[in-house]
């Protein structure tokens, strides 16, 4: 049976020798500050699977950017986007130790409606997040389908595992699949005012007309790329984290 990751375009365009071109792309954004780093996580990142863990109050400031049909940002579109943890203990739709953030407009950003996003970050790390795609249907399509809790990255899996995120239909049947990548790209971003150096993990997921991949980094906890690829006649997105204030770090 043909693998429908390694078929997508997604993979196509972006798996290169030694990572995907889009991470080596964010390696190159992060190096620029990578010489005048003062602390340097990864060499104190344990071993096993990123596990996050956020704790109320931590921030994260992304800049946001949408993507024309060739993958390159538009430069007018360019804004801020603020992430503010708000609870790690919740209960929503079943599951237990939710983690609540709100979304609203970053420093100097024009005004956004705020949303709720809940995300379960589990010891395995495993992370599932409650209408990630029912939101992606809605902006891509103007289509309304059920929130459910989909499982965005699985990191207990063994290397090269593949597993379903969750359907874009109200049938169950349109299936989302991901995949951890090989990548262990470095970031450079500034953690609670100080350049920090630090690994990211990647994931990618691929369904019906639908392209997506981030990188998450725990130590310190961070979601540091979101990318949603362009489709027929839809732009794409990107974030990039800019800033990230979290308690206890370094």
């Amino acid at each position: 049976m043909a693998d429908p990751l390694r078929e997508a375009g997604w993979w196509r365009r972006h798996s290169v020798a030694h990572g995907s071109a889009f991470f080596i792309f964010v390696m190159v954004v992060g190096a620029t500050g990578c010489r005048d780093s003062t602390v340097d996580s990864s060499a104190t990142v344990p071993g096993g699977p990123p596990v996050v863990t956020f704790v109320p109050g931590d921030t994260l400031i992304f800049d946001s950017w949408a993507l024309n049909s060739f993958g390159d940002r538009i430069a007018s579109s360019q804004t801020s986007v603020l992430w503010r943890v708000v609870d790690t203990g919740g209960t929503a739709a079943g599951k237990t130790r939710i983690t609540t953030i709100i979304e609203q407009a970053g420093p100097g950003a024009p005004p956004i409606r705020p949303d709720t996003l809940m995300f379960q970050f589990r010891s395995d790390g495993d992370i599932y997040q409650y209408g990630f795609l029912a939101r992606s249907v809605r902006i891509r399509e103007n289509r309304i389908i059920p929130f459910a809790w989909d499982r965005i990255a699985a990191f207990s899996l063994p290397a090269g595992g593949t597993w379903i995120v969750g359907a874009q239909d109200t049938g169950g049947t349109d299936l989302v699949q991901g995949r951890v990548l090989d990548d262990r790209s470095f970031f450079s971003v500034s953690v609670n005012g100080v350049e920090t150096l630090f690994r990211g993990y990647s994931v990618t997921m691929v369904g019906t007309n639908y392209e997506y991949g981030f990188t998450i980094a725990a130590p310190p906890p961070a979601m540091v790329v979101q990318q949603e690829d362009p489709g027929p006649v839809r732009n794409g997105r990107l974030r990039i984290l800019n800033t990230l204030r979290v308690h206890g770090w370094p």
